[in-house]
C-alpha cells in the first residue's frame, strides 16, 4: 500500500502564481499603480483608468486599457 501525501488548500492568488505563465501582469508589477487600477475599477472604464494612470504616474508606468482589463479579467470578473 502507497501513501499519498496530504493535500492542503491554497489560497487563490497562490495558486495563480504558480500556475501562470509569464511575466506578472503590468498592474501588480508596481504597488502604487495596483492600488489606485483597484480603487478605480469600481467607478471607471479601462479606457478612463489607463488615462488616469498615464497622467498620475507617466507613460512608463502607467498600463495600456489592454493590461487594465486582463488583470480586470484575471482578479475580479464574475466577482
Amino acid at each position: 500500500m502507497t501513501k499519498t501525501a496530504k493535500r492542503v488548500p491554497i489560497e487563490p492568488a497562490e495558486h495563480l502564481r504558480r500556475h501562470l505563465r509569464g511575466v506578472p501582469h503590468k498592474v501588480l508589477r508596481d504597488p502604487e499603480v495596483a492600488a489606485f487600477v483597484e480603487g478605480a475599477l469600481a467607478s471607471m472604464t479601462f479606457r478612463a483608468i489607463a488615462d488616469a494612470c498615464i497622467e498620475r504616474f507617466g507613460p512608463e508606468r502607467a498600463p495600456r486599457k489592454s493590461a487594465v482589463h486582463r488583470y480586470w479579467s484575471t482578479f475580479h470578473k464574475g466577482q
